[in-house]
C-alpha cells in the first residue's frame, strides 16, 4: 500500500467536494448542494485525484478511509 507523505493542499472548494464525497454524495448531488455545475465538480475531482495521486474516486475514498475523520484533521487550504 502506498502512503502519501502528507495530505495535499486543497482549495476551499476542493475541501467541500471531498467532504461531500466522503458522505456518499454523487457528482450530481455535490453540484446541487454547492450550487455549481456537474462539469465543475468533475473538473475539481480531476484536480483532487491528481493531488492525491489516485486514478478514481473509489481509490480516493479508500485512501481517505485510512485517515482520521474530517473533524479530527486539519486540511491544508490554499488561499
Amino acid at each position: 500500500m502506498k502512503l502519501i507523505k502528507s495530505i495535499p493542499a486543497l482549495t476551499p472548494r476542493e475541501v467541500e467536494i471531498v467532504r461531500l464525497l466522503r458522505k456518499g454524495y454523487s457528482n450530481k448531488e455535490i453540484a446541487q448542494e454547492l450550487g455549481i455545475a456537474v462539469t465543475t465538480v468533475k473538473w475539481n475531482m480531476t484536480n483532487i485525484l491528481g493531488k492525491f495521486e489516485v486514478q478514481s474516486s473509489r481509490q480516493l475514498l479508500a485512501l481517505l478511509a485510512t485517515l482520521p475523520p474530517d473533524d479530527a484533521r486539519e486540511w491544508t487550504i490554499l488561499e
